[in-house]
């Protein structure tokens, strides 16, 4: 199985090894899904066990330390002069859903991979990604006619909003904002 195109891989160690970052987020309006997979490609055969994986997912920068245990490694592509996508193998999936608030969320996430004798050092790869923030909405006023027309609001989907102040119009008296210039309710 070959990673999906849009990994983001991190440098060659020992011209046989690195690993990568498969990264997609899906979205409602109040939640954002994060799917990470962590990739190991190799340009030779690799039959290599007790492998030590390291990931983290953090709000700020900083490096991959959390142990995440062994892992075994298997390709069987031994010749040739490329890279071949049979030499590609998924570590590990990670899944993390986040609230969305009203500003957008930056994770850094970053994977370790070492212990493969035939690489011979210790491969990593980091990424970041956005979680977006919750939609958005402007609220125009319109006077109607009346004085002050209050500034435009921004309104963050499923968050309260307080209106602006009632208007003034001279022979009329404010019953409230409405959803168009005709509204009576």
């Amino acid at each position: 199985m070959a990673a999906p195109s849009g990994t983001t891989w991190g440098s060659t160690v020992g011209s046989k090894g690195r690993i990568g970052l498969y990264t997609s987020l899906s979205s409602t309006n109040t939640e954002t899904t994060l799917t990470v997979q962590i990739w190991f490609w190799s340009k030779y055969s690799v039959s290599d066990s007790n492998n030590k994986l390291y990931y983290d997912n953090l709000a700020s920068s900083g490096k991959a330390s959390t142990s995440k245990g062994e892992v075994s490694i298997n390709t069987t592509v031994a010749t040739g002069s490329g890279w071949s996508t049979s030499n590609q193998k998924k570590l590990k999936t990670y899944t993390k859903t986040y609230d969305r608030t009203t500003s957008a969320q930056t994770r850094y996430l970053y994977a370790k991979l070492s212990g493969i004798d035939v690489v011979g050092g210790t491969m990593s790869v980091s990424k970041t990604v956005s979680i977006p923030k919750l939609p958005t909405y402007t609220i125009k006023y319109n006077a109607n006619g009346g004085s002050s027309t209050p500034d435009d609001q921004t309104k963050y989907y499923g968050k309260a909003i307080t209106l602006a102040k009632a208007i003034s119009r001279t022979g009329y008296t404010f019953q409230g904002w409405g959803t168009s210039a005709s509204d009576t309710s």
